[in-house]
């Protein structure tokens, strides 16, 4: 018998940190406290997240990723979705996405990005911030930037009035 859903539950967080999901169809989560996954979905895995704070890590995912209420986080080590694909990061007000500078810097040009990642507040840049000219129109208008590794020579623009960028 092979596992196809996981349904996680509950009010504490959990946290898988090598869940082994290549067979699962679908996660989905009313856990309150949310659910943090360490390894990154499968492309054809759906993940249905609840009021909790999540953390996924995609690909090209080809599914419809919803994260739900809380303030989510999703990792991505694609600047795109294949086809069919999709992430909203729901209701929260300080959901994240984490990319590399390279794939932000491909990303801001292509209206594609916006028209595959909807309700996303916060970018955050997880390596060196280097020569690029980051449009955050283009990269869904994003109110905070985060520079996980501070600044080098790189620009930033269309920061909404009000927006905040941190240097860490």
């Amino acid at each position: 018998m092979v596992l196809t859903t996981l349904t996680v539950t509950g009010d504490a967080l959990v946290t898988l940190t090598a869940q082994k999901d290549a067979a699962f169809t679908a996660i989905n989560s009313t856990n309150t406290a949310g659910i943090s996954l360490g390894t990154a979905l499968a492309v054809a895995t759906v993940f249905t997240g609840g009021a909790g704070n999540d953390a996924i890590s995609i690909g090209a995912t080809t599914g419809a990723q919803t994260m739900g209420a809380g303030d989510d986080t999703v990792t991505l080590s694609s600047g795109t979705v294949g086809t069919g694909g999709s992430v909203n990061g729901g209701a929260g007000t300080a959901d994240k996405l984490i990319m590399t500078d390279a794939l932000a810097a491909a990303a801001d040009g292509s209206a594609v990005f916006n028209g595959s990642f909807t309700n996303f507040e916060v970018l955050q840049i997880s390596d060196s911030f280097v020569s690029d000219t980051l449009d955050l129109d283009g990269l869904n208008d994003v109110d905070t930037v985060i520079l996980a590794l501070g600044a080098n020579t790189a620009t930033i623009n269309n920061l909404n009035t009000g927006g905040t960028v941190q240097f860490n």
